[in-house]
């Protein structure tokens, strides 16, 4: 009888033991990432000309659409993980865009990375699936060598408010070749513990500072037409850096 209690016991302590150490293991989690905008201090509208460039241009805006690549969250040791390789597209016209989750591994993160657009061994046509929303993307071949926009952004402006409305057209990508794209690296500021929670997180980009910081971008100087002025693209490219801001982070 005593062998009974003491063999019932032991399996009783087995039993708590190994509990609890299959609940202290960590678990994966996930965290959305909510593509926001805005202008400044505005919120983002479309087909409303009630922005003010740098240089003193009423503009508005018409279509937004670019890919981030390569997302990255950095844990608190240094170390980093690629959770996202394929470009993710945002289009301001299209909701089911504006947002994206992705799985992470259990653990302690405290920065994001990405890269605006592509590298230049990755932005090559056949490296993205071949939806309509991809080739409405595609970089022309003879501005060289092909691959995908990283940003088309387009809308109007009223030239210093003389009432002489032109359009303009912010397209940025690989102009003859040269990797235009750039990495964006935002501290998360409070670290983030991943073990079988949710998360979410608002990546804002600020349509204003493609238009300043460092430099001042004039409709008027470049004209409708960048894709072939890596002129143009050099100051987007230096200006950009600034453009993506952490909103809101929370768990949900």
């Amino acid at each position: 009888m005593h062998s009974r209690w003491t063999a019932l016991f032991l399996f009783s302590f087995l039993l708590v033991v190994f509990s609890c150490k299959k609940d202290d293991i960590p678990t994966d989690g996930t965290i959305t990432i909510r593509m926001e905008r805005r202008v400044g201090s505005k919120a983002f509208e479309l087909n409303k000309m009630i922005y003010l460039s740098p240089v003193g241009h009423p503009y508005e805006i018409l279509n937004l659409k670019y890919y981030i690549s390569e997302i990255k969250l950095h844990n608190s040791d240094g170390n980093s993980i690629v959770f996202f390789d394929e470009g993710h597209l945002t289009n301001v016209k299209d909701p089911g865009s504006w947002s994206f989750n992705l799985n992470i591994p259990a653990g302690r993160y405290d920065k994001l990375s990405f890269t605006y657009g592509f590298t230049k061994d990755k932005n090559i046509v056949s490296y993205l699936p071949n939806t309509v929303a991809n080739q409405n993307m595609l970089w022309p071949e003879r501005l060289g060598p092909g691959g995908y926009h990283y940003m088309q952004y387009e809308g109007r402006y009223d030239s210093l408010g003389t009432g002489n409305v032109k359009s303009f057209n912010l397209h940025t990508g690989p102009t003859n070749g040269t990797d235009n794209s750039f990495v964006v690296e935002l501290p998360l500021g409070d670290e983030i513990n991943i073990n079988g929670n949710a998360w979410e997180l608002e990546l804002i980009m600020d349509m204003q500072e493609w238009l300043q910081n460092p430099t001042v971008y004039d409709y008027e100087k470049y004209g409708q037409a960048i894709m072939a002025q890596q002129s143009a693209q050099n100051v987007l490219k230096d200006n950009g850096q600034s453009v993506f801001q952490l909103g809101d982070l929370k768990e949900l």
